[in-house]
């Protein structure tokens, strides 16, 4: 029993695993068509997204970088992936959610 739970468990944690990660390359990838290296920005930075649930593709994003403290940069990547939301008339039911806090990776 105990080698079924296990090994339940170790599937999850390999899909999490391999979702976040497609999910920042996702991000970063976006930001490369803008020509933005969310690497070599400055600290306290953050990044947003929005995916819709029928789309599982990044529908709008938002990035802060170089502010004086990590939470008014969340606060502001949040605030522009909702714009971009806004902007592109993006009706679906998905919500800005920080994935991103300086180059750590904080998702789902």
């Amino acid at each position: 029993m105990f080698k079924y739970i296990f090994s339940i468990s170790f599937y999850f944690t390999i899909i999490t695993l391999v979702c976040s990660q497609n999910l920042e390359n996702a991000f970063y990838n976006s930001l490369l068509d803008w020509k933005i290296n969310y690497e070599e920005l400055k600290e306290h930075k953050a990044g947003a997204v929005c995916i819709p649930v029928e789309k599982n593709k990044i529908a709008a994003i938002g990035i802060s970088y170089k502010l004086f403290e990590l939470s008014y940069a969340k606060k502001i990547a949040i605030d522009g992936c909702n714009r971009m939301k806004k902007k592109k008339k993006i009706l679906s039911d998905c919500k800005c959610e920080i994935i991103l806090e300086n180059n750590l990776y904080v998702g789902d």
